[in-house]
């Protein structure tokens, strides 16, 4: 099984999201990810066989940053597919698949609640 990932954004494309460097970086970039996470299965569809959702933290260690990234079996036609359709077809804001009453996702310099810290 060939594994290949095509990295993706933390939020999406029309949504501003945490910077590295910014106070609280991980904690809130790490956040919007996941919630990036729900919205793309929401609006494409769950993970097939072979494909993989998931939050991961750049090798760098200069600044690493994190980002989402579907890791997939290439050789898995059913994978491969749903891996470019969540490069090309994601959500560019966070309410076109919630709807107009979600919330909004935390914002760098907003306060996370105790809870995000545990």
């Amino acid at each position: 099984m060939a594994r290949d990932v095509i990295t993706l954004r933390p939020a999406p494309a029309a949504e501003p999201c945490a910077r590295v460097g910014e106070s609280g970086y991980a904690e809130i970039a790490f956040l919007q990810c996941r919630r990036y996470i729900a919205l793309l299965r929401l609006a494409i569809g769950p993970e097939p066989d072979g494909a993989r959702l998931q939050v991961r933290r750049s090798d760098s260690d200069f600044d690493p940053y994190i980002d989402v990234v579907v890791e997939y079996d290439d050789q898995d036609p059913a994978a491969s597919a749903y891996a470019l359709r969540c490069e090309r077809d994601a959500p560019t804001r966070w309410r076109e698949a919630f709807g107009p009453t979600a919330p909004e996702p935390p914002k760098s310099d907003d306060k996370l609640p105790d809870a995000a810290h545990r």
